[in-house]
């Protein structure tokens, strides 16, 4: 079966649609929404996670973002946010139009400026800033809270709209959650007030209390924005433009190839044979129900011959020249068991768990591999290869003459081994592209020895390690004593889950 993926926390922002949305859920997902509000009986977080939960499930309600982690899962997070102004203006109008409602008597009694400044309701002061930072700023002028809000929306956020966009962006919700649903209704609308007037008129004060969410939904326009052009399909032109390719020689179904000036295609590729044997020895049989994630997958070569092979296969790559190439091999392979997303690596929680893991050339280009191993071991619930270059101790750098102009000897994260720099200066966004085979972000990358990389492997999850030699072609013995083992101290290592 394929593997489940981790609950999806979906963030009820008071008064921005929050209800009707949870509705329109019910409707389509029945027992797969779980509803989490602190304030109803039977909704509390500790009996929510004292239930057994279905597979895939939606927690809805009004938490803050974290909560992932007393579930002790990955951080998946959706929400809907309203123009802040308009939603301060909403809650107090509908706080004072419900005699049932809790604050009815104190918000009835009181100016919304006077509640505003005496900071009566943290659902009147920068409370969206505050729910998605998953702490509530210390004040209006908190800019680090703001700034946490807006690392958690870009790291943690699948989806996010606004009450004026939400309309146009159902389509995106009802991929992500696999489904089609039923037209927003209209429920928990705030009764038009007749003192709409005087509302109106507390805009000012209304802002000089809310500027971090006002800054908050200006970044979420422009990101959702951004997430909105990224899934757009590219012009018919461009899709059938072919790219030029540095790396794979991808045998198309035309029966044209990528790098024709090379004699051999991807599936004689010394690696992915490799692979191929690993991945047949641990599924045997049917693959069509596997998850396999190939990450950094450069032109998509070897992402294509594991869909060949029956997986279903997600290729994540950063840079948008390789995302081209590979949206390119997608346009001209007919797998539909295909797919590509560009997305950094330390993003994998987002893409759901997986089966097994492909990691070619793309550890030692990052600063913190045993972190990275750890979430690798957090989303793959079977098989991690890892091929990559790893750190001689100082009597192996003097015997193997490596040529990787190597750091001395340090210990980071608890590993030994050396740095490599992968840029002089801090790299700008069109270095960063055009270096195809450096890092992304980080200016050096951390190699650990052989032997501690072996151990982080363990210590990440994976109970059975191996290192695997095929890899390295027939003569075996030749390139351990003198060949790429010896001069690029690099390797492919199993990390398996029994």
């Amino acid at each position: 079966m394929p593997s489940a993926r981790s609950p999806l926390f979906f963030l009820h922002i008071p008064k921005a649609a929050g209800t009707s949305l949870r509705v329109a859920l019910e409707n389509a997902l029945g027992g797969r929404l779980v509803h989490l509000y602190d304030d109803h009986p039977g909704c509390r977080a500790g009996q929510v996670m004292s239930r057994q939960l279905p597979d895939d499930v939606v927690i809805y309600g009004h938490y803050n973002v974290g909560l992932h982690r007393r579930f002790h899962q990955s951080p998946r997070y959706a929400t809907v946010v309203r123009p802040p102004v308009e939603r301060v203006l909403s809650w107090y109008n509908f706080q004072r139009s419900n005699p049932a409602l809790a604050y009815y008597d104190a918000v009835r009694k009181t100016s919304l400026p006077d509640l505003l400044k005496a900071n009566a309701f943290k659902e009147l002061r920068n409370h969206m800033t505050g729910m998605i930072a998953g702490r509530k700023p210390r004040g209006p002028d908190d800019l680090e809270t703001l700034s946490l809000a807006k690392t958690h929306l870009v790291e943690y956020f699948e989806f996010v709209s606004t009450t004026n966009h939400l309309t146009e962006d159902f389509h995106a919700l009802e991929a992500l959650l696999g489904l089609t649903l039923p037209s927003l209704p209209r429920v928990n609308v705030t009764p038009v007030s007749d003192h709409a007037a005087d509302l109106k008129a507390c805009g000012e004060v209304i802002r000089e209390f809310n500027q971090l969410d006002i800054e908050l939904y200006d970044f979420i326009l422009s990101f959702r924005e951004k997430k909105r052009r990224a899934s757009l399909p590219p012009p018919l032109g461009e899709r059938f433009m072919k790219p030029t390719f540095t790396a794979h020689n991808i045998l198309l179904d035309s029966g044209e190839t990528t790098r024709p000036d090379m004699p051999a295609t991807m599936e004689s590729d010394l690696r992915f044979q490799a692979a191929r044997r690993v991945l047949e020895t641990v599924f045997p049989g049917d693959k069509s129900q596997l998850r396999l994630a190939d990450l950094g997958c450069l032109e998509g070569g070897y992402a294509v011959e594991f869909a060949r092979m029956g997986f279903q296969v997600l290729g994540l790559e950063v840079r948008d020249s390789n995302i081209a190439a590979c949206r390119y091999v997608k346009n001209h392979t007919n797998l539909s068991n295909l797919s590509f997303v560009q997305d950094d690596v330390w993003n994998i929680t987002r893409h759901g768990h997986f089966d097994a893991v492909f990691c070619c050339g793309l550890l030692y280009h990052l600063d913190r591999p045993a972190a990275f191993l750890n979430q690798l071991a957090a989303v793959t619930t079977k098989l991690v290869i890892l091929q990559t270059h790893f750190s001689p101790s100082n009597e192996e750098k003097k015997e193997r003459a490596v040529r990787f102009p190597l750091s001395e000897p340090e210990c980071h994260e608890g590993l030994e081994g050396r740095w490599y720099t992968e840029f002089e200066q801090a790299p700008t966004a069109e270095q960063r592209e055009e270096a195809k085979w450096s890092s992304w972000e980080n200016s050096r990358s951390f190699w650990p020895r052989r032997e501690f990389l072996l151990q982080a492997i363990r210590n990440a999850g994976f109970d059975l390690v191996l290192e695997q030699f095929d890899s390295l072609g027939p003569g075996i013995a030749e390139s351990l004593i003198n060949g790429e083992y010896k001069t690029d101290c690099c390797g492919t290592f199993i990390g398996i889950k029994t």
